[in-house]
């Protein structure tokens, strides 16, 4: 999370699964697994998911940012 602030200079939205928003977030869009990445548009439509290890690139992530 830091690298990936550091070199794009955006920041990723980061929930807890223990968290009663977290819970909610992941029973909506079925995230079991952790870590999991998503990413979203602004009206919440799924564009992308990474599931696990290993992690995506940070390129791969920026796309959608």
């Amino acid at each position: 999370m830091r690298d990936f602030s550091r070199q794009t200079g955006q920041v990723l939205e980061e929930m807890s699964p223990d968290s009663a928003e977290g819970n909610n977030f992941c029973e909506v869009y079925d995230i079991v697994e952790y870590p999991t990445i998503i990413a979203l548009s602004d009206s919440g439509q799924l564009q992308n998911l990474w599931r696990g290890l290993p992690l995506p690139t940070i390129s791969e992530v920026s796309f959608y940012v």
